[in-house]
């Protein structure tokens, strides 16, 4: 007998992963090619200090899960993507590891049910246009 393997739990995007081609290497443009090297770059490199941390780019944000995506782009759009990519390392570090929140449970039995009631009878329980709309009491009684 062959034993099901247990369900993947989705995790947090590994640091690791998330950061490891936006920080390494020389800063490149959005075709491939490489930036030349500022004075300030290159004074920072001569003092041994280690450059500003790059924002993400658009292959960096396609390993991350939704939920990690839209975090991003929700603070990117009130306060900026140098806040942003600050937030997003922030949180991918404190959450090294820690599996994502569950996704929102199925519906209800009786409300599978009772939309199948409803579309027996051809209406809906919102009243939405095109459908026919009976009465409450005529869909209780077709319900009982």
């Amino acid at each position: 007998t062959e034993t099901a393997a247990p369900p993947q739990v989705a995790r947090v995007t590994n640091i690791d992963v998330a950061l490891a081609r936006n920080e390494s290497g020389p800063a490149t443009k959005r075709d491939g090619s490489q930036k030349t090297m500022t004075l300030s770059d290159i004074g920072i490199r001569e003092m041994g200090m280690q450059p500003a941390p790059r924002n993400f780019t658009v292959q960096d944000r396609a390993t991350w899960t939704h939920e990690e995506r839209s975090m991003f782009n929700n603070q990117n759009q009130m306060h900026g993507p140098e806040h942003a990519a600050a937030f997003i390392r922030k949180y991918f570090w404190e959450n090294k590891g820690k599996p994502l929140p569950p996704k929102k449970a199925p519906r209800s039995a009786f409300a599978l049910y009772r939309s199948e009631q409803f579309e027996a009878l051809g209406c809906s329980a919102s009243g939405r246009k095109g459908k026919k709309n009976h009465s409450k009491e005529e869909v209780s009684d077709a319900l009982l």
